[in-house]
């Protein structure tokens, strides 16, 4: 449930923050009866892993070298339609902790797992400020400003980064995509309180503007707003709710494998997860017939064999005659060779 109007808290520790300081009176890491943050800015619970600093290095990062970041929250189930084409019917969660409901507009309909591409460049971009400002507290300056929730976005960084041929077609193609992330609305009723997930209703995008087009009339430029939800859960002091996709998600042309890539990184994590075929299929939101999907699957993961993902093994076994035949699959964080 949402907080009780009549108290005086944030509905988001981040609201109205506009500087480190701030960020920490919002949330319970700031002692109000002192005045002073609980953690020094040189504590360590502060430090962001040096190897992580190293790997993503932070002051001199070139838009490539940006790690994929999604949101924890949704990883398990998918916010928009697997095919390329747009779905116009809702997609409907009935999870143990919560009934997810997507819906699209009438006109564009719910987004494509394609056009979420969009939606993890702006999450990466976000960890990334924040890392940047962490940076800069382990360094000594006292109260950096946080990210601004408007980002900026050049047209041919994220094309880029979304591993995108630049051309005449793709820049028209991106204003779909916006239509389509701008008028997809999640729905989260939530069964349990104590869960990750946000409650009410989300944007998977907020507003947005062309803020330069060329003579041809290519986006060059344009100017995005960060859901408050998910502005949040990368600035938050503790916990933030991103995970980080493998290094070539954005090279995965599959519908299906970029989905496998992604509740593989949510349910195995560094470890291995057993999925049977009906679960898998309720967490798809595809709605396409079970026997449909099944195939389609077991189809993605055969190609898996001779081009793996990057991170992940998955396989899928079959047992049982007739109409006790059940499949189930296996995903497993492979090991690097030491």
């Amino acid at each position: 449930m949402l907080n009780n109007p009549t108290k005086k808290e944030h509905l988001y520790p981040s609201d109205g923050a506009e500087t480190w300081m701030q960020l920490l009176k919002n949330t319970a890491l700031f002692d109000r009866r002192t005045g002073k943050p609980l953690l020094s800015q040189r504590n360590r619970n502060f430090r962001v892993d040096h190897s992580a600093l190293k790997q993503s290095d932070l002051l001199h990062t070139s838009v490539m070298d940006i790690p994929h970041k999604d949101e924890h929250g949704l990883m398990d189930i998918n916010p928009f339609g697997l095919g390329k084409k747009p779905r116009f019917t809702p997609i409907i969660y009935d999870l143990p902790d919560a009934k997810i409901t997507v819906t699209g507009s009438s006109e564009y309909g719910i987004a494509t797992i394609y056009d979420y591409d969009i939606v993890i460049y702006m999450i990466s971009h976000l960890t990334r400020q924040m890392n940047e400002i962490k940076y800069k507290i382990i360094e000594g300056e006292q109260n950096p400003r946080l990210p601004q929730r408007m980002m900026h976005i050049n047209v041919t960084d994220l094309f880029r980064q979304l591993k995108i041929v630049d051309g005449g077609k793709q820049h028209t193609l991106l204003k779909s995509k916006l239509q389509r992330l701008k008028g997809t609305v999640i729905e989260i009723d939530k069964k349990i309180d104590k869960t990750l997930r946000r409650n009410g209703s989300l944007s998977l995008i907020g507003d947005y503007q062309i803020d330069s087009e060329t003579k041809s009339g290519n986006i060059s430029e344009f100017i995005l707003e960060v859901p408050r939800w998910i502005y949040d859960g990368v600035v938050r002091t503790a916990d933030p709710t991103v995970l980080t996709l493998c290094d070539d998600y954005m090279l995965l042309k599959s519908g299906y494998h970029k989905f496998l890539a992604r509740i593989a990184r949510k349910s195995a994590g560094e470890n291995s997860w057993n999925w049977s075929i009906e679960q898998l299929y309720e967490r798809s939101g595809s709605n396409q017939p079970m026997k449909r999907f099944k195939s389609d699957i077991k189809e993605a993961i055969d190609k898996l064999k001779t081009d793996p993902l990057p991170d992940y093994d998955i396989h899928y076994q079959e047992t049982g005659t007739g109409r006790r035949k059940a499949l189930s699959i296996h995903i497993e964080k492979r090991t690097l060779p030491t």
